[in-house]
């Protein structure tokens, strides 16, 4: 996938511990050849990707990031 700067992405934010899962709309800063930032559009908080996780917890479709989301949170909900 070709990354471009101030390209639009979602990131599936899933933290079970702190019981946080959400999906954050975040504009790419910086890219190089493993690893990439984006800014969050909303709090400016700024994540740092690796590139392996582009289409795991990084989407370029909100949908898809949103469905990871939704599976993590019901998958926490049955273990407990």
């Amino acid at each position: 996938m070709e990354l471009t700067r101030g390209m639009i992405m979602y990131y599936a934010r899933i933290l079970p511990r702190t019981d946080t899962y959400e999906v954050c709309e975040i504009r790419l800063r910086t890219i190089e050849d493993t690893w990439f930032t984006g800014c969050d559009t909303r709090s400016q908080t700024t994540y740092i990707f690796n590139r392996d996780q582009l289409d795991q917890t990084v989407f370029l479709n909100r949908r898809d990031a949103l469905s990871v989301v939704k599976t993590a949170e019901n998958n926490t909900t049955k273990e407990m």
